[in-house]
């Protein structure tokens, strides 16, 4: 299934699950927060894990990054990810 594949790949990049909600997980520098097959990526450069996840699903970035103040810097990435994988 797709959650269980995206939690595998999550946690190959050194992320926890949250134990509040199921659909965060925190990094140390990387927030991953997923909706069904959305996801959006909060990261002092989202590029990195962005390339991680292109490398295993197919996806399509709906946003732009955005540097936001309340987040102290981090910029946030609004992507789409497909249920199919390029890797599983």
């Amino acid at each position: 299934m797709w959650n269980e594949g995206f939690h595998e790949f999550a946690e190959r990049h050194g992320m926890k699950r949250s134990g509040n909600d199921f659909c965060v997980y925190i990094g140390d520098e990387v927030w991953l927060l997923s909706w069904v097959d959305d996801i959006i990526v909060v990261a002092p450069n989202t590029a990195k894990i962005i390339e991680e996840m292109e490398k295993e699903f197919t996806t399509k970035n709906l946003g732009q990054n955005i540097n936001r103040e309340d987040a102290k810097g981090m910029q946030d990435d609004r992507f789409h990810t497909s249920s199919n994988s390029n890797g599983n």
